[in-house]
């Protein structure tokens, strides 16, 4: 083997056109810990606005690796889903009602690994971030002077410089989707352990699944029954994760006090928890 210097020529740009490597993130880049009791809470993970959905490298005048940054927002979803019992994707800030919390993800990945949580009204709650992969620039990314490695049997035409623009672009997309891989993976494991450190970001699971009590079950198919009862039922059902029910008593307290003064609070309170599924 022995570097051979080659200057690309306009024709030569011409007929090589580029070479693209084209590539994407290991999948499972998250791996959650062994199974543990989760938080009740509902979490939404936006894509949008958020991380690139490609990175886009180059690596020599005529040569780029792409790699799709896809999963990484799936990996940040089944990290966050290790803690929480109800997380799910969602590509716009349309489809957050009804969230306990928002996430947010760090629109400089995968320099940085952030989320930001929020509660559905748009407050920031807390925030977290880790290094991530800083795709490094390549020296000869502008350069019309550009050294290879060949066989010196080989006759220098167009389809060689192809072959060695498509290897260096293959090589410069491996090397990024390791990086950018491994470092996203350590990241969401030590975003895991600050985020489990939080308590506000922690509630409580029940103690034990709701059970509504005769009373409560009863009020639901007696048109007499106090409206204060139905309230008083509504918090107990909310406090358990029982959201339908939550909701039945709610509305119907509201059917009875239309005027009550937390009226607008309260049916503001009723639609969040016909959202939740």
């Amino acid at each position: 083997m022995r570097p051979i210097k080659a200057f690309l020529a306009p024709v030569a740009a011409a007929l090589l056109s580029g070479c693209v490597a084209t590539g994407a993130l290991k999948q499972g880049l998250y791996q959650p810990p062994v199974a543990q009791a989760k938080a009740r809470a509902r979490v939404v993970v936006l894509r949008r606005p958020g991380p690139p959905a490609f990175i886009k490298h180059k690596e020599l005048p005529l040569s780029w690796a792409k790699v799709d940054l896809s999963s990484y927002p799936v990996a940040a979803a089944a990290m966050l889903g290790s803690l929480y019992d109800d997380v799910s994707l969602a590509a716009s800030s349309a489809q957050v009602r009804g969230a306990d919390f928002v996430v947010l993800l760090s629109s400089d990945y995968p320099k940085t690994v952030g989320l930001t949580f929020q509660d559905s009204a748009g407050k920031v709650l807390a925030s977290f971030s880790e290094p991530g992969f800083d795709v490094p620039k390549s020296t000869e990314a502008d350069s019309l002077i550009v050294e290879f490695m060949i066989p010196p049997a080989f006759v220098i035409s167009f389809g060689t410089l192809s072959v060695a623009f498509l290897s260096r672009a293959i090589d410069a997309r491996d090397r990024i989707v390791a990086g950018v891989s491994k470092a996203t993976a350590a990241a969401l494991a030590a975003l895991r352990a600050r985020i489990a450190a939080a308590p506000a970001l922690l509630p409580a699971a029940p103690a034990a699944p709701w059970t509504p009590s005769a009373t409560c079950a009863a009020a639901l198919t007696d048109a007499q029954a106090p409206p204060e009862v139905h309230l008083s039922c509504a918090q107990a059902a909310q406090g358990a994760g029982a959201w339908k029910d939550a909701a039945a008593h709610l509305k119907a307290y509201l059917a009875r006090r239309p005027d009550a003064p937390d009226a607008a609070n309260l049916r503001e309170r009723l639609s969040d928890l016909q959202a939740r599924p």
